[in-house]
């Protein structure tokens, strides 16, 4: 896998449609594959990072620098943020946390989330519908750890 693309292995394993030889089978899928933005989607991203630096800021205001930082997982040596504390931001600090994953559905659904490594089958709603919640929530912080934060990280440096 190239770093414009992660795979994401699934706790719960969600039954799909697919083809293989030109016939429709139903197969259990354990791995996703993300992809990063292209130029094109870049333009679709810019809110979904507003509202995530607003839920990071929202938590910051609601709890003490220290109790923050143990929310969010940041090591002293690194801060950099992992999935669990990506988590704890939106959860925490949003002040809509339903619109925020309903965008952020929108924008995997966009064609930056694969059912095989081919990056041929695109995700859709109803894949997602068929998530189980915690894996839904963990490829969103995964998402934005890899390609969100990362990117800032390489452009503050």
């Amino acid at each position: 896998m190239t770093q414009d693309i992660v795979e994401f292995k699934l706790t719960t394993p969600i039954k799909v449609q697919t083809q293989e030889d030109g016939k429709n089978i139903f197969k259990d899928i354990e791995t996703l594959y993300l992809q990063a933005p292209s130029q094109k989607q870049m333009r679709r991203t810019i809110n979904l990072k507003q509202n995530f630096l607003q839920s990071i800021f929202g938590m910051a205001k609601s709890f003490s620098q220290e109790e923050a930082s143990k929310n969010l997982n940041t090591e002293e040596s690194d801060k950099q943020f992992d999935a669990k504390g990506i988590l704890a931001a939106i959860n925490l600090g949003s002040d809509n946390i339903e619109k925020f994953y309903d965008d952020f559905e929108k924008y995997l659904i966009s064609g930056v989330v694969f059912l095989d490594d081919s990056l041929e089958q695109k995700i859709t709603s109803s894949y997602i519908d068929a998530m189980d919640l915690n894996d839904f929530e963990l490829m969103i912080a995964k998402y934005i750890e890899v390609f969100f934060i990362q990117s800032w990280m390489k452009t503050m440096s």
